[in-house]
């Protein structure tokens, strides 16, 4: 992943009142699967997050079939570019839950 080497100015750049400095996102989708031959294959999860400004000027998309990986990789993305520097930001985060 190519990371900034010091933060993006336009993270922390002033807001009109009542705006967040900035938006993460991170959801799941089931992906349809091939197999062998044209078979149908089971679905896999693939996760996708999305870090950005509220002008949309400064976007970040990521994506990994591992939900581990991807997290890592918003929060490694999430201090390379400044985002753990603003003081409002929303996060819009798929809920996990285990089925017993």
């Amino acid at each position: 992943m190519v990371q900034p080497v010091q933060p993006e100015p336009g993270w922390m750049a002033p807001r009109e009142t009542g705006q967040p400095k900035a938006y993460v996102g991170l959801d799941a989708f089931s992906v349809p699967m091939q197999g062998p031959g044209a078979t149908a294959a089971e679905h896999r999860m693939m996760y996708t997050a999305l870090l950005y400004t509220p002008d949309k000027k400064h976007t970040r998309y990521l994506v990994d079939f591992d939900l581990e990986t991807l997290a890592e990789q918003v929060r490694a993305q999430a201090r390379a570019v400044g985002v753990t520097e603003v003081t409002d930001l929303v996060a819009v985060c798929l809920k996990l839950e285990s089925r017993l």
